[in-house]
């Protein structure tokens, strides 16, 4: 979403006043950071993107067979069940952090997986000096325990098409945001098959690349498109957690 991914510059550098995203000192070292990782990144993955379809085509006829969505209000356990579920790992397979982000394409995850078993026969250094930094940078959030190494919100992949609810939180500024929070009602059938049909392939290249059967997600911000996942995913089973709003709000 190109016109999305402009307006926010926009608005960051010069119409953010008496907004969430007003230019404070740590607001300007996050754009900075920003806009000097995620262009270059985005522009790298979608060039791996490219390579998936020249070098793994058959990626795009990977079956995506019963997936399971665990859905429901934020603060509700969905992080707990989901982990919990994924670490049958004989039976289902999530995307992690790394997954999401730095991983996203065929490509990127055979490479990383052929580093990974040479890494394993040479010591495994790389992994131990890996988990540290993991310990060190995501395993200070306290927002829920996050890691690379851990199944999380694959509502982030979108971030890679820049159309998705989780840019809300990156620039918080909702006049300019599609109305994701009613996705199913409010947007356009074009837009949500453009952001539908993302999605999917994402999930076809991860299964394709693990070689695993059952896929396992969990997305409170997917309680908003339930109708839409049954179009695209019309044999998901789908959880929804409910959890007593006095315990939840706090």
């Amino acid at each position: 979403n190109f016109r999305l991914f402009w307006r926010m510059a926009v608005r960051s550098f010069f119409q953010s006043e008496d907004t969430y995203g007003r230019l404070t000192r740590k607001r300007i070292a996050f754009l900075c950071l920003f806009y000097t990782v995620w262009p270059v990144w985005t522009a790298f993955t979608w060039l791996c993107f490219l390579m998936d379809d020249l070098l793994f085509p058959a990626y795009k006829q990977q079956p995506v067979e019963k997936p399971l969505f665990i859905l429901g209000n934020l603060r509700s356990g969905s992080t707990f069940l989901h982990r919990l579920l994924s670490r049958d790992v004989e039976t289902f397979t999530s995307l992690t952090t790394w997954d999401i982000y730095l991983t996203p394409s065929v490509i990127q995850k055979k490479i990383t997986q052929l580093v990974s078993r040479l890494d394993t026969k040479l010591g495994g250094h790389l992994h131990r000096l890996l988990y540290a930094f993991d310990r060190r940078t995501l395993g200070q959030v306290r927002i829920h325990p996050i890691s690379f190494f851990q199944p999380e919100e694959d509502e982030n992949i979108h971030l890679h098409i820049w159309d998705g609810y989780f840019v809300t939180f990156l620039f918080p500024f909702m006049d300019e945001m599609p109305d994701y929070q009613h996705f199913d009602e409010a947007l356009s059938p074009e837009h949500k098959r453009r952001i539908m049909t993302f999605y999917k392939s994402m999930i076809q290249r991860h299964m394709y690349a693990t070689g695993k059967k059952y896929f396992v997600a969990k997305n409170p911000a997917f309680s908003a498109k339930i109708e839409t996942v049954a179009e695209f995913f019309p044999d998901a089973c789908i959880i929804y957690l409910v959890r007593n709003p006095l315990d939840m709000l706090p």
